[in-house]
């Protein structure tokens, strides 16, 4: 029987390779002063407003960050928030791994902390989507268990992140939800219903201030902001193996090389094998929620 220092130390190994995978990416980030970078603004003493000027883009990030900048020095916020993006993360991706062998648990941690999309959007300080990605494993896990206040506590992230976040949210936690391995329909409807009304109500600091806003929208936005190819294989060669993004000045280093292209593609095919091969019904078991009866056949 293993000791429980050593069940201690395995379960927080993957928050700690996030931890490590942090200082590693963000490095001088990390020093005295503010990182200012795209739309990663950081300010000392950032006023406490609800509303900003045409849509609600940093609605409530920026309103959390200066509360939280009341409590804690200003640069200590924002650090806190890049490194807890990928803690999060790491240790996200391998609470999904069904199994309880480190090894997997560790490979599923770095593969989602550590990739072309996270580190694109964070050349382009997109912080606040970045935490509805980071927070996705947890907010799919706990659509899996069952539980609207486990799945609201889950998607707290991508609320504080505002409407990217939880757009991106709603994508993976609303299909979830419809294919999760149920006993019958009528439990698959109500865990549909359930996370929409979740994401609603999340949303809320977000979608009625946007509602409201008077602002219009370019066309030539779409244009400007559409997927690119930043590699040897075109555009949907890019997307598939998580790059293509609108600005070029975002291209990780290397990532143009036919090797790295080859890499990350094989390792999206991998990611999707094994995604296919735990949507069998006897690897992911039925678990029933608060409130729910579980079935006969239900493990």
């Amino acid at each position: 029987m293993r000791s429980g220092w050593v069940e201690t130390a395995e379960r927080s190994a993957p928050a700690l390779l996030g931890l490590l995978l942090a200082l590693l990416a963000l490095g001088p980030a990390l020093g005295p002063g503010f990182v200012l970078r795209y739309d990663m603004v950081f300010v000392p003493d950032p006023p406490l407003t609800l509303l900003g000027e045409g849509f609600p883009r940093a609605v409530p990030s920026d309103l959390v960050v200066a509360l939280l900048s009341r409590i804690a020095p200003d640069q200590m916020v924002q650090k806190a928030v890049l490194i807890g993006i990928f803690v999060l993360a790491a240790s996200g991706a391998a609470a999904l791994v069904p199994s309880r062998r480190l090894g997997p648990r560790l490979a599923a941690a770095a593969f989602y902390a550590w990739n072309a999309y996270l580190a694109q959007r964070l050349l382009l300080g997109q912080w606040a989507l970045l935490l509805g990605v980071a927070g996705l494993p947890w907010a799919v896990r706990a659509v899996l268990l069952g539980g609207r206040l486990r799945l609201a506590v889950a998607l707290l992230p991508a609320a504080v992140g505002g409407f990217q976040a939880m757009l991106v949210s709603a994508l993976a936690v609303l299909a979830t939800a419809a294919t999760a391995p149920v006993p019958d329909w009528t439990v698959r409807a109500r865990r549909v219903v359930e996370a929409a009304l979740v994401l609603g109500v999340l949303s809320l600091p977000w979608l009625v201030p946007a509602l409201l806003s008077r602002a219009v929208t370019d066309p030539a936005g779409v244009e400007a902001f559409a997927a690119r190819a930043d590699g040897p294989l075109g555009t949907v060669g890019s997307l598939l193996s998580l790059g293509g993004i609108w600005n070029a000045n975002a291209v990780v280093p290397g990532q143009e090389s036919w090797w790295s292209a080859i890499v990350r593609l094989a390792l999206a095919a991998v990611a999707v094998w094994g995604f296919a091969r735990l949507r069998a019904p006897r690897s992911v078991p039925y678990r029933a929620g608060p409130g729910e009866a579980p079935s006969r056949g239900a493990g």
